[in-house]
C-alpha cells in the first residue's frame, strides 16, 4: 500500500511552499507542492485557497519540527556559539568575535 499524504502546512503563496519543500528535502523528507491557480492562469487563487504542502504521514513529525524550529525563522536574533553574544537577525557573522552563525 502506498503511502498516505496528509497536508503539513498551507502556504499563502508558491514561493513560499518551494521554500518549505527545499528545506524538507535537503533533510532526506519527500514532499509535495499543491495548488490549484488554473494551470497558472489565475494566480490570485492561491491567496484565496492556499498552497498545500504535502509529506507522507509517517514523516509528519519531523517535517513539521524541521520547518517550525528555531533555527528556521530567519527573523529571530541569534546567539553566537562562539562567545554566546546575542545577534541580530540580519547578520550572519558575530560582531564581537567573527564565528559564522550556522
Amino acid at each position: 500500500m502506498a503511502n498516505q499524504l496528509t497536508v503539513l502546512e498551507v502556504f499563502n503563496n508558491a514561493f513560499e511552499a518551494e521554500l518549505a519543500r527545499e528545506r524538507l528535502k535537503a533533510a532526506g523528507i519527500e514532499a509535495f507542492v499543491v495548488k490549484d491557480d488554473a494551470g497558472g492562469t489565475r494566480p490570485e487563487l492561491q491567496f484565496a485557497r492556499g498552497v498545500r504542502l504535502l509529506v507522507a504521514e509517517e514523516d509528519m513529525e519531523l517535517a513539521g519540527e524541521l520547518l517550525h524550529s528555531a533555527g528556521s525563522d530567519p527573523d529571530k536574533n541569534w546567539t553566537c556559539s562562539g562567545c554566546s553574544e546575542s545577534i541580530e537577525s540580519q547578520f550572519s557573522e558575530c560582531w564581537q568575535c567573527g564565528t559564522v552563525r550556522k
